[in-house]
């Protein structure tokens, strides 16, 4: 079966992968897409073509979904004004996301975007301190200012309760680990104590709890993005039709970053 690729939109939170530049020079001047964005869009092109996608969910990933309310509620409290909560998908002619909260009349007239990242724990969000906000952070504030309008992105990490599930969970994985009998052995009451107090944060003050990163929109990078996208559906036309040819060998040395 052929698949039309031409309206093919890139997520807001994937575009770091399709900006990525070829390692050696004679494709970066031909303008050549890198080994990372051919191997972001082999994902796209099995989603796409097929609905196939590889299953990413990890810890990290449900204790985000799961306490983003939280890291709301703390920015709330925080910056004493109200978010508005966004639910609502959006697209362009190049981009696909879904902010998490804006200020602003709607989602489609935002002044201003925040997203929220829930940080696993303290020494994770203690190493973005000091450091700059993510490329994968910056190009998808980038794309959620290009679907709302907004002028400003902030990306704010916050250090909030692991809910109780995550924690029973880690103290079963602590339990084989140690190797006990029974879970009322000394030595592993003492250690779900001390994970317990690894995983919750409220002796921590809140204005603690979060680091912020705050950008401006860049209309020549959003540009750049979306020539890039429309380089990505050339791409994977071409792919479709060497996948559908039976495949091909590439005869030349290929490129890599």
């Amino acid at each position: 079966m052929v698949y039309d690729f031409s309206n093919t939109l890139i997520r807001a939170s994937c575009i770091s992968q399709i900006m990525t530049v070829p390692r050696l020079k004679k494709d970066k001047d031909a303008g050549n897409l890198s080994a990372t964005t051919k191997t972001f869009l082999t994902k796209v092109y099995a989603w796409e073509k097929y609905g196939r996608v590889k299953d990413l969910q990890t810890k990290f990933t449900d204790k985000g979904k799961m306490v983003e309310e939280d890291g709301i509620t703390l920015i709330c409290l925080l910056d004493k004004k109200m978010l508005s909560k966004n639910d609502v998908r959006l697209n362009n002619k190049y981009f696909t996301g879904e902010p998490d909260v804006y200020e602003g009349k709607s989602i489609k007239k935002a002044d201003r975007i925040t997203d929220v990242k829930c940080s696993w724990d303290l020494e994770t969000f203690l190493s973005k301190l000091g450091t700059f906000l993510e490329k994968a952070y910056w190009w998808q504030g980038q794309g959620y200012m290009s679907l709302t309008g907004a002028s400003e992105f902030e990306c704010s990490y916050c250090l909030v309760n692991t809910p109780q599930f995550l924690i029973e969970e880690e103290k079963k994985k602590l339990f084989y680990k140690m190797g006990v009998a029974t879970e009322a052995n000394v030595d592993y009451i003492a250690a779900c104590a001390e994970l317990e107090k690894n995983m919750t944060f409220d002796d921590i003050p809140m204005e603690e709890r979060r680091i912020k990163f705050q950008i401006e929109k860049d209309k020549v990078a959003i540009e750049r993005a979306e020539h890039q996208v429309v380089k990505c559906r050339e791409w994977l036309k071409d792919f479709q039709e060497k996948h559908l040819a039976g495949g091909f060998c590439n005869a030349e040395e290929g490129d890599d970053e």
